[in-house]
C-alpha cells in the first residue's frame, strides 16, 4: 500500500479538522469510518494537528485536540474565530481557486460560491464582476457527472478507452479515485484491473462509461503523481536538442543528462505510438541512443524504426 504524500495528507486533514471540531466529540471509529482510514492512520494526523496554531505559539495560540474514551475533540481556539485579513496576492489566489470550482460542469452560476466570488472581486476592486476567468479544459457534462458520482459514491467503471500510448482501444473496468482537470483536459485517476496498477485516464480518450454496481476498494491507497510505468515497459533513451528541455515539464522522465549542447532524457514507453509522437515533434533533431539501457545498434534500430514506422503511418493519416 502506497504511503500517502504530503499534498493528501494536507487535503485530508483540512476535511478532517472542522468535521470532528462541528460533531463535538464523535467516535474515532466513526471518524475513520467516515473518512476511510485505519485508526493508527487517523491518529498519526492528529498528532500533526495539536501542533498547528500561530505566533508566538504558546499553547493558548494552538489548536486542542483531546481523545479519551474512544471520542476526539478539536477546539479551534478564538484566532480562528477573528476574521481573515488577507493580501491583494492571497485574494487573487482565493479568487482563482473559487473561479476554477464554480468553472466545472454542474456548478449553480448563482449559487453561494458565486456570490462570494463578486464579493471578493469588489474587495479586489472589480466591482460588479468577477477581474477573471478559469477554464479547465472541455468535457462532455453527461460523462463528467457520471464519473464525478462513481467517485463519489465509490462505484467501479467499465470504461471503452484509447491507449494513445499504444495507439489502441480497450475495455477497462477502473476504481475510480480522483477527478481532476490539467492543462486544459479532464483527467480521471484510477486503479486499472487490467494493468493491475494506477493509471490515470483522460476523459476525452474514452469512447462508452458505464457504472457498475461494484464497490471500490477503499484500503488501496492510490497518489497523485500521474503516470506510474509498467516493470515491462521500455525504458528508451533519447537525445534532444537543448531546446528540447521542456520534455521534462510535460512527460515523466526517469533520467536527464546534459551532453555537448543536448539533453539526453530517458522515459518508459509503454508503447511504440509515444515515442512517435516525440519524433514528430522533433523530427531529425531527434535520435534513439539506448533501449532499455543498451546501446546495442540492433535493439536501438529497432526502436527508431518502429517508431519511425508509426510516425510514418501517423503522417500518412494526417495526409
Amino acid at each position: 500500500m502506497a504511503r500517502p504524500t504530503s499534498v493528501e495528507r494536507m487535503q485530508r486533514l483540512l476535511s478532517i479538522v472542522p468535521w470532528i471540531a462541528h460533531h463535538d466529540g464523535p467516535r474515532i471509529d466513526e471518524v475513520c469510518e467516515r473518512f476511510h482510514l485505519g485508526r493508527e492512520e487517523l491518529l498519526a494526523d492528529l498528532d500533526v494537528v495539536f501542533m498547528v496554531g500561530v505566533p508566538p505559539y504558546t499553547p493558548d495560540t494552538l489548536i486542542e485536540v483531546l481523545t479519551e474514551d474512544e471520542r476526539v475533540w478539536i477546539h479551534l481556539g478564538e484566532f480562528f474565530r477573528r476574521p481573515l485579513r488577507l493580501t491583494a496576492e492571497q485574494g487573487l489566489a482565493l479568487l482563482t481557486a473559487g473561479a476554477a470550482v464554480a468553472s466545472t460542469p454542474g456548478a449553480d452560476p448563482d449559487g453561494p460560491l458565486a456570490h462570494a466570488l463578486r464579493k471578493v472581486g469588489d474587495a479586489l476592486g472589480a466591482k460588479g464582476a468577477t477581474p477573471l476567468d478559469v477554464e479547465l479544459g472541455a468535457g462532455d457534462e453527461e460523462r463528467l457527472g457520471l464519473l464525478r458520482a462513481a467517485v463519489d459514491t465509490g462505484r467501479q467503471l467499465e470504461v471503452d478507452y484509447y491507449t494513445a500510448g499504444r495507439d489502441d482501444h480497450a475495455v477497462r473496468v477502473v476504481e475510480p479515485h480522483r477527478l481532476y482537470a490539467r492543462d486544459g483536459a479532464w483527467y480521471l485517476l484510477g486503479w486499472c484491473h487490467r494493468a493491475e496498477g494506477q493509471r490515470v485516464f483522460r476523459v476525452d480518450r474514452m469512447r462508452g462509461v458505464e457504472v457498475l454496481d461494484l464497490p471500490v476498494d477503499r484500503s488501496r491507497q492510490l497518489h497523485d503523481d500521474g503516470y506510474v510505468a509498467a516493470s515491462d515497459d521500455h525504458r528508451v533513451t533519447v537525445a534532444l536538442p537543448a531546446a528540447g528541455r521542456w520534455v521534462t515539464q510535460q512527460f515523466p522522465v526517469e533520467k536527464l543528462k546534459q551532453v555537448r549542447g543536448e539533453v539526453h532524457v530517458t522515459f518508459a514507453v509503454s508503447g511504440p505510438a509515444f515515442l512517435a509522437r516525440l519524433l514528430l515533434r522533433f523530427g531529425a533533431e531527434a535520435r534513439v541512443l539506448a533501449v532499455d539501457g543498451s546501446k546495442d545498434p540492433a535493439a536501438v534500430g529497432v526502436m527508431t524504426a518502429v517508431g519511425t514506422d508509426v510516425a510514418t503511418r501517423v503522417l500518412h493519416r494526417y495526409r
